[in-house]
């Protein structure tokens, strides 16, 4: 059997704020789980909310206000995820050398 949903798109409001919150701490919680400790989880799950309400609404305020060409905006926009992507991976390779220390002594 098939299903469909009718999806309504619009513009981010604030009220949106946190729900989106609340969404990217589920997330990083359930992603991580297993991998990471609570403590680096919260740290990651904090940092990803900071970008999201702080980061990314300035890189698209900064592409309305300055009307900039959209290829400037989604290189802004993929720096920012590349950003986002090294630091992980900063995260896991520090994970990575700590159990290895472990499983040594």
């Amino acid at each position: 059997m098939e299903t469909t949903e009718r999806l309504t798109m619009r513009k981010a409001r604030p009220a949106d704020i946190p729900v989106m919150t609340a969404l990217i701490h589920q997330s990083v919680r359930g992603l991580s789980r297993g991998f990471y400790s609570d403590q680096q989880i919260e740290n990651e799950a904090s940092q990803a909310i900071e970008r999201l309400v702080t980061a990314l609404p300035g890189a698209i305020r900064t592409s309305i206000v300055g009307v900039q060409p959209a290829q400037r905006w989604a290189d802004q926009v993929i720096n920012h995820l590349l950003k986002t992507l090294r630091m992980l991976v900063m995260v896991a390779r520090v994970e990575e050398a700590n159990d290895a220390r472990d499983r040594a002594y």
